[in-house]
């Protein structure tokens, strides 16, 4: 059983007491990073320590310049404490911190890193990751096709809608608008061209529009759309107060959503309704183009896919990152508009994960115990 709840990050105490907690749980700022990390923890069963990390400026270096080092932690003595057997980790600047752990525990501590890795491969003893990051095939690398979330569907919340939103006959759609993520784009003129289309499919479908902005949605785009939908809709910017989100997600009879955010998209797909996903367009900067440009003649052998590899597994090309690959992938394996396969696959999934991780404990348990 994990020492804490699975609630979010910022309602955890700081700190805990030392205790023998075999695993530590490094928090960053990113809340769909922290909820693969507690999902992991949490389905570990045992106890383990959640430890939300804070930064100084520092935090700008990569972390091959950092290295194994509390140096751009704001509270070094956070990590202070029994040394553990298992160190879960996501994004980049938490991997100086993880490596640092490891580096005072010795053999008796093992890495397993969520996401990307930031730097080379052999840092970490597991790398779980999925298709948008486009990590080579290693031994210590857990391909999946889903992010680790929670299995567990929320539970229906209807007393937590407000009128403006309870009231609206069904069916109802729920859309759920994301925000830029390079390359993609949101802005009030792609908001205006979903309102066109989502209105149109209303006028087939009937019942209401339920639009939903997250903490990333630039603030034009929910007036933008506002004038454009005809039929019956309730509208939520961020900020305003009863988030109708957890109960939609509950309640909604299928979803609509932006593909900027690979964790938002497994979430829904996760519900078990059907999800219709809102490409985003695509306006890439000279930096990404570059490197796309690189990627592509990296291909073929030569001094060229020498230097790309080098570059890459130092965590030094950030433009890698590629959310259309994540989306083909997903379909290719048949889970979009496929609830079930959605489901066998997150099981599956799951299941090899944390065998991997338990196994990495087991090892470092023994070390500890020699």
């Amino acid at each position: 059983m994990a020492s804490m709840p699975a609630s979010p990050p910022e309602h955890r105490p700081a700190f805990q007491a030392p205790q023998a907690e075999p695993v530590w749980v490094l928090l960053g700022s990113k809340r769909g990073d922290n909820s693969q990390l507690l999902a992991l923890a949490d389905s570990l069963g045992l106890p383990y320590r959640a430890l939300p990390l804070r930064f100084n400026a520092l935090h700008w270096l990569p972390p091959a310049l950092l290295g194994a080092s509390r140096c751009n932690l704001k509270d070094r003595r956070l990590l202070d404490g029994p040394a553990p057997n298992l160190v879960l980790s996501s994004g980049r600047r938490s991997v100086a911190a993880a490596r640092w752990l490891r580096q005072q525990a010795g053999a008796g501590c093992r890495l397993v890193h969520v996401g990307r890795p930031w730097g080379p491969l052999h840092w970490f003893d597991l790398i779980i990751t999925t298709p948008q990051y486009a990590l080579p095939a290693a031994d210590n690398v857990q391909h999946n096709l889903l992010p680790m979330l929670d299995a567990a569907p929320p539970a229906p919340e209807p007393m937590a809608l407000s009128e403006r939103f309870a009231q609206l006959p069904r069916p109802w759609t729920v859309v759920i608008l994301g925000g830029p993520s390079r390359p993609l784009v949101l802005t009030p003129d792609v908001a205006k061209e979903l309102a066109r289309q989502l209105d149109r499919e209303q006028a087939e479908r009937g019942g209401s529009l339920m639009v939903v902005a997250s903490p990333r949605t630039p603030a034009g785009c929910v007036p933008a759309m506002q004038p454009l939908l005809r039929g019956p809709h309730a509208l939520y910017a961020w900020g305003e107060p009863d988030n109708p989100y957890s109960a939609l997600r509950a309640q909604a009879d299928r979803f609509v959503v932006t593909d900027d955010s690979v964790q938002m998209l497994s979430e829904l797909l996760l519900s078990g309704r059907p999800v219709q996903v809102f490409p985003l367009p695509e306006r890439p900067d000279l930096l990404m183009r570059l490197v796309r440009a690189w990627a592509r003649a990296a291909e073929q052998p030569g001094w060229l896919q020498r230097c790309f590899h080098w570059a890459r597994d130092r965590g030094l090309l950030a433009s890698l990152r590629s959310v259309s690959l994540f989306h083909r992938q997903l379909a290719a394996a048949g889970a979009l508009g496929n609830p079930e396969r959605v489901r066998e696959l997150t099981a599956i999934e799951r299941q090899t994960t944390l065998e991997r991780v338990r196994r990495l404990l087991r090892e470092a348990q023994a070390s500890s115990a020699r």
